[in-house]
């Protein structure tokens, strides 16, 4: 215990304090299309004044509560609206995940373990991403994991305070994300105490005083929903929660491959997913020989194992949905880090050295391929857009991933735990800032938005032509403070909705004609070729004003024929 408490005092603050100066820089960067909803939402309830139904781009937003929305909101009133206002929600939601997974981490094990289980999971390829741009998921999974605080507290005293404040967390991550929340916890629970043959336990639960605590938190603004909107029913719960897992819901174009979504949930869990394997065999000896309570085990792979499958089984899924199986899976890993810490060992510190041995090997492949590529235009079509910048965190990578396996070899656990985390301060630094140049172009809408901003009448209709998914138009509406309307394919259109104010805001062809012969300003987002042979086919002329990427704002105007 010694040994570990000066390991956290020498290196743990440190980690979290260059992570916040990592984090940081990064949030004043334009928004980029698909994260733009999560600081738009908020935007339009500081404007609109509806605190209760969220909207986007001006319409009902059914798709989740108001919760979240609040926290980015009241930051909006209290420091302006603003990209980096909007991704710091996002960042104290991460720390609070952090927090609240040390809290957790102690009250299973002890031993200090609290600040090494937070900075493992700052230090997570897939966290450090998502911190980067503006979302709700860590909102979502800091409920959950307040909720297995408590119900670990009832698990072993049986307060009924306890229960009551399980109820509360679970009533939270409900007015986060709606019935994911109340599924991934459930299930987890309800699997555990199944497992467990412990019916008692799960009996108690529904004690009346404590379900009353959920149902006053969740059920007043239910009922709200449902008398304002006569659809919210119909929209919420059976659209975007039945047939959003089905994969049969409006518009769905959400769909990912369920092996996709794996392999990207294991890619993101970098670099810890490279110790899966020691993880197990440390686990099974520490259970065989009674070190740690298997209950507790068999509690963390089950909250790991519900989201995945849970997941793995919805068609429609992005990789960030990944992130809740990382808490339980980063408190696992803790044990056998700490255990490599101390005199003894269920692992040995060489086997922890191998994977780094494989990427130093792979960084130097890396280095040498891009020092001897003599095609440059194949080094930019890898997203590569400094070569310098590249260049430099390769071979930082083979310095350091050499001597974390070194350290490793030699048994000076301490030195290479250290290494591992400024490998990935690196890798936060470089990879997340190269790749946000490299896409942003393509990305993201501001550039239209800020020559909108300087050349439109106001009276002006603002078009973009069909995007991945509709919430895209969202940095429009961010930048402008308009709405936006979109302009569907002519074949395989998305844009179908149930809702009708959503629906309303879709236009074919014959509408942006008529627009146009009607004498109004049309302006239109789209991607330059395509919808430069689109007008022509149209008979409408048209301006390109700006350029993004292979995106372009077009001022459109009808054909002499045509009047």
């Amino acid at each position: 215990m010694g040994i570990l408490k000066s390991f956290q005092a020498k290196y743990v603050g440190l980690i979290l304090f260059v992570a916040l100066i990592i984090f940081f820089p990064g949030t004043d960067r334009p928004l980029q299309d698909p994260e733009a909803k999560y600081a738009e939402i908020p935007r339009e309830m500081v404007v609109l004044g509806d605190w209760l139904t969220p909207h986007l781009d001006y319409a009902r937003f059914f798709d989740k509560p108001p919760l979240t929305f609040w926290a980015t909101a009241l930051l909006y009133r209290t420091f302006g609206v603003s990209e980096r206002v909007a991704r710091l929600a996002n960042i104290f939601w991460a720390f609070a995940v952090a927090f609240l997974m040390g809290v957790l981490c102690e009250k299973l094990f002890g031993n200090g373990l609290g600040y090494l289980c937070s900075a493992l999971f700052l230090s997570t390829s897939g966290v450090c991403a998502y911190c980067l741009e503006t979302g709700i998921e860590f909102g979502l999974i800091s409920f959950i994991v307040l909720a297995f605080i408590f119900f670990w507290d009832f698990y072993q005293k049986g307060s009924l305070l306890s229960l009551c404040l399980f109820y509360l967390s679970l009533g939270l991550a409900f007015m986060a994300k709606a019935l994911v929340g109340v599924a991934v916890v459930g299930g987890t629970i309800f699997l555990f105490l199944l497992f467990n043959r412990d019916v008692k336990r799960l009996i108690k639960l529904f004690q009346p005083q404590a379900l009353a605590v959920f149902l006053i938190l969740t059920v007043p603004w239910i009922m709200v929903m449902l008398k304002k909107h006569p659809d919210f029913f119909q929209v919420s719960f059976v659209n975007n929660h039945l047939h959003r897992f089905t994969g049969t819901m409006d518009s769905n174009n959400g769909l990912m491959p369920t092996p996709l979504f794996l392999a990207l949930v294991a890619g993101e869990f970098f670099p810890w997913i490279i110790y899966l394997p020691q993880l197990g065999i440390a686990l099974s000896k520490m259970v065989s020989r009674k070190i740690v309570p298997r209950e507790k085990i068999l509690f963390l792979l089950l909250w790991a194992l519900v989201p995945l499958v849970m997941f793995s089984l919805s068609q429609s899924k992005g990789d960030y949905y990944g992130l809740n199986s990382y808490p339980p899976l980063i408190i696992l890993l803790s044990l056998p880090l700490k255990d490599l810490l101390g005199p003894k060992n269920f692992t040995s510190p060489r086997s922890w050295s191998y994977p780094w041995i494989i990427i130093s090997v792979l960084a130097l492949a890396s280095t040498l391929f891009l020092l001897l590529a003599k095609d440059q235009k194949l080094v930019y079509a890898l997203g590569i857009p400094s070569l310098r910048g590249a260049l430099v965190f390769f071979v930082a990578a083979f310095a350091l991933g050499l001597l974390v396996a070194l350290s490793f070899m030699k048994g000076k656990v301490k030195l290479a735990l250290f290494g591992i985390f400024l490998v990935m301060l690196i890798f936060f630094y470089s990879v997340p800032k190269a790749g946000f140049v490299a896409s942003f172009p393509n990305e993201s809408m501001k550039f239209a938005a800020d020559t909108f901003n300087k050349v439109a009448e106001q009276d002006a209709i603002l078009i973009s032509d069909e995007r991945p998914e509709f919430s895209h138009v969202s940095t429009l509406n961010f930048y402008t403070g308009r709405p936006v309307f979109l302009l569907r394919d002519n074949d395989g259109s998305l844009l179908h909705f149930i809702q009708k104010d959503i629906q309303a805001k879709c236009f074919d062809k014959t509408d942006l004609v008529r627009l146009c012969r009607e004498g109004h300003t049309v302006y239109l987002v789209g991607k330059t070729e395509k919808t430069e042979e689109r007008l022509s086919r149209l008979k409408l002329r048209s301006r390109i004003l700006s350029s993004g990427g292979n995106r372009s704002l077009f001022r459109l105007e009808v054909s002499e024929n045509q009047h």
